[in-house]
């Protein structure tokens, strides 16, 4: 059987593995945003000295107003990223602005990526019985409200190549309530430590909506499964007024997140309640437009499980999913429950 060492010993030396550098090895957002700025800022340079070029040899209404508009376009392009850059250095309610409407538009980019792979259902990739290994822990992923399997596409990316044992979920349908949703991973958990024989060391890495719903599975009282860690990027813990959007439909999941709702507050009950609880991986973004990041970082939670770690700037809601500070982060402190949290099976 798996050995599960009390979560709350030896902090600092979970603190320390979470720093631990990226080794680079493979594809990272970061190096191909940089890539993708320099070709993108080159092609309308070229465009824009092109237009200029053939207005001026070839003068019409339609050559100039090509040509003006490739110059303005080059204009905004290079000075939005000066701006970003200088940011820092500006008045404070300036750097806020600009800081938030790259949160802004690094969701727009990353909505743009979901969109390119939801057919694509990550299931697939959930590894078999016959492939468990026990040594290692099992990364269960659970998406957010209107989420998929798919949303994690990145993370898993990087952490696949640890060879640890995965278990992918759909649980956004906006239909469906919250309960139906803890169903599905309770009876999906369940299911697989059937099938493998083996007591699972579970490690939920949770996507806003999901984080809640891993709490609903290992915060209740009757809670058999092994979890000594779970982590969340911006999950609204304490609720979120973007919930009452949704509020039309009551009996859909994205309606039960708001800061009174009965299943927020059940929830933060319940964890109260229990004597043993899971290290808590908290990610927050205080650019984030859907749940602030006092809700997403738990402030008014005590406790020496519970660790923080906030985003870089200008990282919005969707984009943390493709953030390499957090994804290394994860990855290191799935590695420390692997190092230090379980026992050899033999």
């Amino acid at each position: 059987m798996v050995r599960i060492v009390d979560v709350t010993d030896a902090k600092p030396s979970f603190s320390k593995a979470l720093e631990q550098p990226d080794d680079n090895k493979g594809f990272r957002v970061d190096k191909a945003a940089k890539i993708a700025f320099i070709a993108l800022a080159a092609t309308l340079t070229a465009a824009t000295v092109a237009a200029v070029v053939t207005a001026v040899v070839l003068p019409c209404a339609a050559t100039i107003v090509i040509a003006v508009v490739s110059a303005v376009a080059l204009t905004i392009f290079v000075g939005a990223r000066a701006a970003w850059q200088a940011s820092p250095h500006l008045p404070k309610p300036l750097q806020r602005i600009i800081e938030k409407g790259h949160g802004l538009f690094s969701d727009f980019v990353g909505a743009a990526v979901l969109g390119a792979v939801f057919p694509f259902d990550y299931t697939k990739y959930n590894t078999k019985a016959e492939d468990y290994n026990p040594n290692k822990p099992t990364v269960i992923f659970i998406n957010g409200y209107l989420g998929s399997s798919n949303n994690f596409f990145y993370i898993y990316k990087r952490l696949k190549k640890e060879e640890y044992n995965f278990r992918f979920v759909n649980v956004g349908d906006p239909l469906k309530n919250s309960q139906d949703h803890v169903k599905t991973i309770r009876d999906e958990m369940d299911r697989f430590q059937r099938d493998v024989g083996y007591t699972v060391t579970w490690v939920p890495v949770c996507h806003s909506m999901g984080g809640l719903l891993a709490k609903d599975v290992w915060s209740d009282p009757d809670n058999k499964r092994k979890i000594p860690l779970t982590t969340t990027l911006c999950t609204p813990h304490e609720g979120t007024e973007a919930s009452k959007l949704v509020s039309f439909y009551p009996k859909g999941c994205g309606s039960h997140m708001t800061p009174d709702h009965e299943w927020v507050k059940r929830l933060s009950q319940q964890e109260h309640d229990l004597v043993d609880k899971p290290r808590q991986l908290l990610f927050y973004s205080k650019d984030d437009w859907i749940v602030k990041n006092g809700s997403a970082k738990r402030k008014s939670m005590k406790g020496d499980n519970i660790y923080r770690e906030k985003l870089k700037r200008g990282i919005g809601h969707i984009w943390c999913m493709f953030d390499d500070e957090a994804a290394t982060k994860i990855c290191n402190a799935v590695k420390y429950v692997e190092s230090n949290l379980m026992a050899p099976v033999a």
